[in-house]
């Protein structure tokens, strides 16, 4: 019924089609879970776009917070979403898993393409088996949960999803340039670097790829023809870039000390500890242990040199004899080499001395397809050496145990982000020392309205970690008390709490500024809150900051506070003070709404016109309803000057040209 040749890959379609189909029904109970913090501070402008409105559309991805290249690729996918936003978290995590699903694809087909390349010794079953144990491994790797089921990091999977792209067109690229088919090789190698701009407008990794792409050249292809020009477009496209990133990354790096007032580490100590972490990383991706799984890393001891703790200087060792062997055993055992340098790579940002927080599963996507590649060659390498049946009986038992470990652990993951009010007891019960743990679980214990719990909760964070690390926790008791008022006991002037003998610890971080926003909405809302202690509490925080990074959102969130009491003039000198800071469109679009509300027209009029002589690509967004707005505002005043002058029997003024339009 079947050709020889067709009926093998007729059963390795039938066995990938099931490795992703179980990889499905793994994620799916994942898929009730809900939106995390990063969801919320990245997405929420999603509920300000109208449908099919490119002029929202535009404002979304300029003013976007992910990055410093604004992540569009990654931020428009969430744009197409839009409407499903923040009600529906299930759609955009059943998205998450596709693209998963789609990466598996991707990888399946490089690990075929490179599986001849780097095993050329083995036969063409030997290679498929490696591809798609490769595949199955990556797949349902529970490393890799709290990246999918995580909907922000959409940001990570698109990311991997182009690089891999580009990996496989230059793979197919050089292949073809080794046969010197000349025009379909330099078309794929040269199409590699356009899936490489995609991946770095989804997350700024993607600058990453012109080193994944030398490092196949010097591992994998280094002994195939190179054709006429390669040398040419080597230097052009792979080399020159690689020297012009170094370069940036190095003037970064000189600055990079001044970036870190607002960590609780030097750039020094980051550099040392992320050498324990990066060990760590290794043997979760080779050995995973569920009980260090999920998103609660905030405990981790920071090394403060070699000896302290002494585990840093072995983890450094043990890196350098890892590099140093990749490299000098390259030719004999080249996918280890690959599998090394890649996973160093892959780590070379956001391990390194970029003031980042010390630990995250996500960053682990995709460096680590290199090691589940070298995984499983050696795998079906013992498998070969073992002759004696006995032998082949203990390994095939330890061989499934392993592989079956990948899918039950992470069916365990997955059923766990898919009950969130469980997540977050086990986190806390997990670890009792992390303070995001213990607030993350009285935060979602809020969400459920179980409100006596969620203040408890808040109140043994208060009572067993140091305040520094838990004053935002009196700004959720407040917000408790005032939602339930019936909560209130000892505890009613909580903010005053906050001010005891003014020794207030100055640690200014986004968390706190949230929850004095959480007091401004609430009072807003006429919650009766002590306002000479809130004002206390901004005044204390403004002028003893420990870092500058957050003063402009500090100024936003008082100037709210200012405009809620309808202090229009305080409100407006701290809207000037942000964008003395950080001047962007949509602070301006606030302070003119601000003037507005205000009834200061003329004051409105000039500020919009010396808006519009800004040449910033976000405002030209806005020039639109800028210059619909300078109308309306011509309009107004000409009408108070024609009051006026009626008073004085003058006579009515002639509208401004600008109205005739």
């Amino acid at each position: 019924m079947f050709s020889p040749r067709l009926h093998p890959q007729l059963s390795l379609g039938s066995l990938f089609f099931l490795v992703l189909l179980g990889s499905y029904w793994l994620y799916h109970f994942g898929l009730t879970g809900i939106f995390l913090a990063d969801d919320h501070a990245n997405l929420v402008s999603l509920a300000d776009i109208r449908l099919f409105d490119w002029n929202d559309i535009g404002q979304f991805l300029l003013e976007a917070q992910g990055g410093a290249l604004k992540r569009p690729v990654a931020m428009f996918s969430f744009v197409l979403q839009a409407p499903y936003w923040p009600l529906s978290p299930w759609v955009f995590k059943y998205v998450n898993v596709l693209i998963h699903l789609v990466n598996g694809c991707l990888l399946f087909w490089l690990a075929l393409t490179l599986a001849p390349v780097f095993l050329p010794k083995t036969t063409e079953k030997q290679q498929h088996s490696i591809a798609l144990l490769t595949c199955a491994l990556w797949l349902l790797h529970p490393l890799n949960v709290s990246t999918v089921l995580y909907v922000v990091q959409r940001m990570t999977e698109l990311n991997a999803l182009f690089v891999f792209l580009a990996l496989l067109l230059y793979s197919k690229g050089r292949l073809a340039l080794a046969d010197q088919r000349l025009v379909l090789g330099y078309g794929l190698v040269s199409s590699s670097l356009l899936a490489g701009l995609f991946a770095l407008f989804s997350k700024e990794n993607g600058v990453l790829l012109i080193f994944y792409l030398l490092l196949l050249e010097y591992v994998a292809f280094k002994t195939h023809a190179k054709p006429a020009h390669w040398r040419l477009w080597q230097t052009l496209f792979l080399y020159l870039p690689a020297l012009l990133i170094i370069y940036y990354f190095s003037l970064l790096a000189i600055h990079s000390p001044q970036t870190y007032s607002h960590r609780p580490f030097t750039m020094t100590e980051r550099l040392l500890t992320e050498g324990r972490i990066v060990v760590g990383y290794l043997q979760q991706i080779l050995l995973p242990n569920p009980n260090k799984l999920g998103l609660i890393h905030d405990t981790i001891t920071v090394s403060k040199s070699g000896w302290q703790p002494v585990t840093t200087l072995v983890s450094l060792l043990f890196l350098a004899t890892l590099a140093v062997f990749a490299l000098i055993k390259r030719q004999k055992y080249p996918l280890f080499a690959f599998a090394v340098g890649f996973f160093f790579i892959g780590h070379l940002l956001e391990s390194t001395f970029i003031s980042l927080e010390l630990y995250f599963e996500h960053r682990n996507y995709l460096p680590m397809i290199g090691w589940v590649f070298w995984l499983a060659h050696v795998g079906l390498w013992l498998w070969q050496k073992m002759q004696k049946p006995l032998l082949r009986k203990l390994y095939y038992t330890a061989i499934s145990l392993y592989l079956f470990s990948f899918p039950y652990l992470t069916y365990s993951q997955t059923t766990l982000w898919g009950k969130p009010l469980q997540q977050a007891l086990t986190w806390a019960a997990r670890y009792p020392d992390s303070h995001f743990a213990q607030s993350y679980s009285a935060l979602i214990l809020y969400d459920y309205q179980q409100y006596a719990q969620a203040k408890q909760g808040h109140q043994s964070i208060l009572a067993h970690f140091p305040l520094a690390q838990a004053q935002v926790e009196y700004f959720y008791i407040q917000h408790l008390n005032c939602r339930q008022p019936e909560l209130q006991q000892a505890d009613e002037n909580a903010l005053r709490a906050l001010m005891t003998g003014l020794k207030f610890p100055v640690a200014v971080t986004l968390d706190i500024i949230s929850g004095l926003n959480l007091m401004v909405d609430d009072y807003g809302k006429g919650c009766a809150l002590d306002l000479g202690a809130l004002h206390q509490v901004f005044q204390v925080l403004i002028e003893q900051r420990n870092s500058d990074a957050y003063l402009p959102y500090l100024y936003q969130a008082y100037a709210r506070l200012f405009a809620t009491e309808k202090n229009y003039p305080q409100a407006l000198h701290y809207l000037t003070l942000v964008l003395a800071l950080q001047d962007n469109a949509r602070i301006r679009m606030q302070k003119l709404h601000l003037l507005m509300t205000a009834q200061q027209f003329p004051a409105a009029l000039a500020f919009i016109r010396e808006t519009l002589q800004q040449k910033s690509l976000e405002l030209k967004l806005y020039q639109a309803e800028l210059k619909k707005t300078e109308r309306l505002l011509i309009e107004v005043i000409d009408y108070q000057n024609y009051y006026l002058n009626l008073k004085k029997n003058e006579p009515k003024p002639q509208y401004h040209p600008a109205l005739s339009e």
